[in-house]
Formats: C-alpha cells, structure tokens, sequence
C-alpha cells in the first residue's frame, strides 16, 4: 500500500519537501539494551491522538480545524493498568471508531 505523506499538508509544504534533497542515514544505528528487558523501562510515543478521559482532556480538532497547519505541541499519558475500552481518540485524520474497536491497529 502507498502512503502519500503530504496527503494533509499545505501544497506549498509539500511542493518544498518533494524538491528538497534529503539523504537518509544508513544503516540505522543500533544500540543494545545495557540490561535485562525485564529491569528496564519503556515509553512509547505515538501520534494516534489517543488521550484518558478520565484524566485529561482531548486534543484540540477545534483548533486544528481552523489552523490545519498548526501542529499540537501537547501531549497525554496512558496509564499501563489503564482498561483499553475506555481510551479516546481525538484525530482528525484517523477513524477512531476503527481504533475503539481495536487499539491493535
């Protein structure tokens, strides 16, 4: 499947990065763990726009709706023990029922 990545950028943005010339570092370093996986500590950082309700608020589409080329510099926290059918969605540019339906994609 293509991804078209300028798909939800200004055409002016994308005319700009479809002529630039950006070479890609190869090969992609890669570090080992310096310790056991079960002693270390992990965060993953997505841009799914996932949020806790019952915590925090969601991003703001608002905002985004008016300004399509503001990008949100905020961010929300998944608890680990969190129960996964109560997480939101708040994204313009993905099906969040898709993903209430399984968090998996």
């Amino acid at each position: 499947m293509e991804v078209d990545s300028f798909k939800y950028t200004s055409r002016l943005v994308s005319r700009y990065y479809r002529l630039t010339q950006i070479g890609k570092d190869l090969p992609i370093p890669w570090t080992p763990l310096a310790k056991a996986l079960s002693q270390s500590k992990f965060g993953l950082v997505t841009s799914g726009g996932l949020f806790n309700p019952e915590k925090e608020p969601p991003f703001d589409l608002e905002r985004e709706s008016r300004e399509p080329n503001w990008g949100n510099p905020t961010f929300r926290t998944i608890p680990k023990d969190i129960n996964p059918k109560t997480i939101g969605v708040s994204h313009h540019h993905i099906n969040g029922a898709k993903v209430k339906e399984d968090l998996n994609i």
